[in-house]
């Protein structure tokens, strides 16, 4: 995230605010640049900030000067509009540049979370207004205010996301890992316990799995914008890093912003020392948190809602 002074006119009186405001343009794929422009010829209704998919926080005017945006609230309110996105992958990236944004001018401000307000809220707050705006906008892309919300007090917390794996169920010697937006290759976890993160809003790009000796997977995982992938002869190897070969491949993508959705797993061999064990595959998702435990074959995470996944447990019992 980084703000770009551009200021392009004076406001329309004095203001000293005690709140931040959330907007969204309604105007589908009309970049930052676009409304500055637009602005530029027009400032009736311009906004302190706007920003896209880019990562830049326009500044359009002053902080202390007034801007006709949230009805009978402009009198108390700094806004930013984002940019509403056309594509999924936009609009992640303008969501983690709003989240770093609104912790950046709260703690600038030295305001706390409780100064962090949608256009929805300041309508019904102050009246004046009929505008919902984030919510629907959020909605769309499978997200809620409240965890725009919650990801903002947690980097204000400065908390530092982590995987916390917890405790193994049995000792049966199945591996994986997750590759995790912001963090890369995670380290690797065995047999039921938590690979990823939970309560970050991080989502999960890629997964290996190393079975245990003797055990051969085939692996669906739901790619976004992809569709379904599959992969096949996953079986211990030589490698359980971060490169791929044929027996020990990375599901999924690294590098491309693409959010891994669902995971399917079915077990194709299974030695006598594990007769009879069952595979089991539990998934945490964005705004639902832990799904039940699923079985081979079964579908762990979502498909066709654009939610995230966050982190896998995985085992045999």
């Amino acid at each position: 995230m980084r703000v770009r002074e551009s200021i392009l006119n004076d406001g329309k009186g004095a203001l000293s605010a005690s709140y931040l405001v959330i907007h969204e343009t309604a105007n589908p794929g009309a970049t930052a640049l676009n409304h500055v422009s637009y602005w530029r010829n027009d400032g009736t209704y311009s906004v302190h900030y706007v920003m896209d998919w880019d990562g830049v926080a326009y500044h359009c005017v002053p902080d202390d000067r007034l801007c006709w945006h949230v009805g009978n609230g402009n009198g108390y309110c700094v806004g930013i509009e984002l940019c509403h996105a056309l594509t999924p992958v936009q609009f992640r990236q303008v969501w983690d540049a709003a989240v770093d944004f609104a912790a950046w001018y709260l703690g600038k401000r030295g305001w706390g979370i409780d100064r962090l307000i949608s256009h929805d809220e300041a309508a019904r707050r102050w009246g004046g207004s009929d505008h919902t705006d984030p919510i629907g906008y959020f909605r769309q892309f499978g997200r809620t205010w409240e965890q725009f919300k919650g990801a903002v007090k947690a980097k204000l917390a400065g908390a530092k996301p982590k995987q916390v794996p917890g405790t193994r169920k049995n000792q049966l010697g199945l591996h994986y890992r997750m590759h995790v937006r912001n963090l890369g290759w995670l380290d690797s976890v065995a047999d039921g316990q938590t690979a990823g993160t939970v309560g970050f809003d991080l989502r999960a790009e890629a997964l290996k799995i190393t079975p245990p000796a003797g055990v051969e997977l085939e692996v669906d995982v739901h790619v976004q914008n992809r569709g379904w992938v599959t992969y096949r002869g996953v079986k211990r190897g030589v490698s359980s890093g971060t490169g791929s070969s044929a027996n020990d491949p990375i599901m999924g993508t690294v590098g491309k912003a693409l959010q891994l959705e669902a995971v399917r797993i079915r077990v194709t061999k299974l030695p006598d020392s594990l007769k009879g064990k069952k595979l089991r595959v539990q998934a945490h998702v964005a705004n639902k948190g832990w799904l039940p435990a699923v079985g081979a074959g079964q579908v762990a995470g979502t498909t066709g809602q654009n939610r995230q996944l966050e982190a896998l447990r995985i085992w045999f019992e």
